[in-house]
């Protein structure tokens, strides 16, 4: 009875067997000799595998800051580059006209305030005289009056003040976050407008990195994998992630799909912009059958595996899933115990006779991970692409 191994583990293994296997040419016909072949036994494994990508770190937020008001820069405190802190003061505006007119507005304010006073005590005592008699409620009614007036303009005098006094500091511009200037817009003695844009601060507490996986490995990565991120810019330090984003729709001039990537730990060395380097760990599958990719083999435009049974090969039509450049899981078509054949496949079709060997490569399930697999990076792929790929702790 044929099985089918589902993933559902939390281990990883290494497979231990050679990988660089030249692929086995197609004979024409069966042969009438034995052939002699190497064989694998088949055994459940636990199968984790681990993408190599390509991206750039960036910065999860960044803030633009525009002037308030028009008005000329008597001094800018920052250039591109600077770290800040929340309140650093960054530029400062010529406030000569508005503490004028903060000046003005004080005292018309001052002088509502007293009208408004004036007001209420001419209004009780309009209200004592009509109590007395020595008043029409006519006159009442128009001290009423007078009284909402000047509250009114009291009112109207505060906002003002309020106004002015909001001028007055807005000519002193400070850092609403804590960051890194990544852009600066203005100079001294520059007279800005209202709405000009003044700098732009990146947030470097909180990093990511945009990468770019193929269509072909896509669907290996899910949100919430642990990644691990190396940098250029930081040699010798890997920084722990995990998947945030994967894209639903491919990019229509590459055909990759952008992964967002966030970083854990943020390290005062790493900036915006750096090339970074992504293993991405994809989620751990148990019970999963794993054969060399030297084992599969093209036969009639079909991707065939050969069995060795009593001394006859067998051709096998598997089931097979995303694997990498060295091995390929297998979830139908084999049977626990199926000797497989990896080696000799250039003289084997159905039928043929064989005299199997068997290979001593073991299946070891220990904390290691599959070997990274190219994860077919965007147009930014940087030259560091052609390094080899290798083995990371995650």
């Amino acid at each position: 009875m044929k099985n089918r191994y589902v993933p559902s583990g939390l281990l990883c293994m290494t497979l231990l067997f050679g990988c660089d296997a030249e692929p086995a040419a197609e004979p024409t016909e069966a042969p009438s000799a034995v052939v002699e072949v190497r064989t694998l036994e088949v055994a459940p494994a636990d199968w984790s595998e681990t993408i190599l990508v390509y991206g750039a770190v960036e910065s999860i937020e960044e803030v633009s800051l525009s002037a308030t008001l028009g008005a000329t820069a008597l001094s800018v405190h920052f250039d591109v580059g600077d770290k800040v802190e929340v309140g650093t003061l960054l530029v400062e505006f010529d406030p000569a006209g508005r503490r004028t007119q903060l000046k003005q507005s004080l005292a018309d304010l001052n002088a509502a305030k007293a009208a408004a006073a004036d007001a209420r005590v001419d209004l009780d005592e309009a209200r004592s005289l009509m109590r007395a008699g020595a008043m029409a409620g006519t006159d009442v009614d128009a001290a009423e009056r007078a009284l909402r007036r000047a509250q009114e303009s009291y009112e109207n005098a505060r906002s003002g003040y309020s106004l002015a006094r909001t001028d007055v500091n807005d000519t002193k511009v400070a850092s609403p976050v804590s960051g890194t200037v990544s852009e600066r817009f203005v100079d001294p003695g520059e007279t800005v407008s209202l709405g000009a844009s003044l700098a732009t601060i990146v947030v470097t507490d909180a990093l990511r990195v945009r990468a770019y996986v193929s269509e072909r490995r896509v669907n290996q990565v899910r949100v919430g994998d642990r990644a691990m991120v190396e940098v250029s810019g930081v040699p010798g330090k890997s920084f722990e992630a995990r998947i945030e984003q994967v894209g639903l729709a491919a990019d229509p001039q590459t055909g990759n799909f952008e992964v967002r990537v966030a970083i854990n730990a943020v390290d005062p060395l790493l900036r915006p912009g750096m090339t970074a380097r992504v293993y991405i760990q994809t989620l751990p599958e148990t019970d999963v059958i794993v054969v060399p990719v030297r084992a599969m083999v093209e036969r009639d435009r079909r991707r065939l595996l050969f069995v060795e049974r009593e001394g006859v090969a067998h051709e096998i039509e598997p089931s097979v899933g995303l694997g990498n450049d060295q091995f390929l899981p297998v979830y139908d078509g084999l049977e626990i115990g199926d000797q497989v054949i990896v080696d000799g496949l250039e003289y084997v079709l159905a039928g043929t006779r064989v005299h199997a060997t068997a290979t001593q490569d073991k299946v070891l399930a220990d904390s290691a991970t599959a070997p990274p697999a190219e994860g077919d990076p965007g147009p930014a792929q940087p030259s560091e692409a052609a390094a080899p790929a290798k083995d990371v702790e995650l």
